[in-house]
């Protein structure tokens, strides 16, 4: 009879630990959830907000883009139509003034129009090492006056990839000048790209370095955020890494970036290679 009881005793014991066990793991799944359907509300909100957002910045940006460009051909016209002496003077400094900073406007409202423009799916096969170079040329006056000192490393086997040419070179532009802006004179600037697996597919990877001083830890999290600039007041509308993310995720790819006070700013945008016919 004790025999029998402490088998039941023992039976009801290992009943109660594999009870106890179904339920943490029941509890583990039901966090696991829990925290996946806040995630994906979090996302939903950001999405929604994004979407409100873009529509109201493609209405004001219309509203206010206009006159501006009204506004810049009246100061246009009134610089032809003064006297050379009243343009080369301290009237025709300020118009300067008021030009440069019609035009900085216009820049930013170009810009947001970018952010809100659906992509245009005109995708084709690009060599990126093409648009790489390209992007190098059109910032030389930049590369020049700051001396700096351009290493390429570009891999002359790289797969195609399918892309917007001119969405891409935005991209890239976007990273290749801040790199310029954040070095001192004399800075290096490593431009690489090369072929990785990655999760069994292939990836065209470019990485962009520089020599500057490095992004705080505290500004690593928010520099995609729209608007949000470490660069001196007037000098940055904060959109350019914002818009970059935004034309790397259009194109199925992954952005990254490493950085530490001192120590520079490497920048990595992934894109899945694409095998020509």
């Amino acid at each position: 009879m004790l025999q029998r009881l402490n088998r039941a005793s023992d039976e009801q014991e290992e009943r109660v630990r594999q009870a106890t066990a179904e339920l943490a793991r029941r509890y583990e799944e039901l966090r696991r959830l829990n925290e996946l359907l806040f995630q994906t509300q979090r996302r939903l909100r950001h999405s929604e907000r994004l979407a409100v957002m873009g529509r109201t910045v493609g209405v004001v940006a219309h509203e206010v883009g206009t006159p501006l460009h009204s506004v810049a051909g009246h100061v246009e016209l009134l610089r032809q139509e003064l006297p050379t002496e009243v343009v080369e003077g301290s009237p025709g400094r300020r118009l300067a003034v008021i030009q440069s900073q019609l035009h900085r406007m216009a820049e930013t409202i170009e810009q947001l129009l970018t952010v809100t423009r659906p992509p245009t799916g005109d995708r084709v096969l690009l060599d990126l090492n093409a648009v790489l170079r390209g992007v190098l040329d059109l910032v030389s006056p930049a590369i020049d006056a700051g001396r700096t000192q351009v290493k390429a490393e570009l891999d002359p086997d790289l797969p195609p990839v399918s892309g917007d040419a001119n969405q891409l070179q935005q991209a890239f532009l976007n990273i290749v000048a801040n790199a310029l802006d954040a070095m001192p004179a004399e800075g290096v600037l490593s431009v690489a790209s090369r072929v990785e697996q990655r999760n069994g597919r292939v990836w065209v990877v470019v990485r962009v370095r520089d020599t500057g001083p490095g992004i705080p830890a505290g500004d690593l999290k928010q520099i995609f955020e729209p608007f949000f600039t470490t660069k001196e007041l007037r000098k940055g509308s904060g959109l350019g890494l914002f818009i970059t993310r935004q034309i790397v995720r259009e194109h199925e790819g992954d952005l990254d970036v490493e950085s530490e006070p001192g120590r520079g700013t490497t920048f990595a945008l992934a894109f899945p290679a694409t095998q020509s016919a």
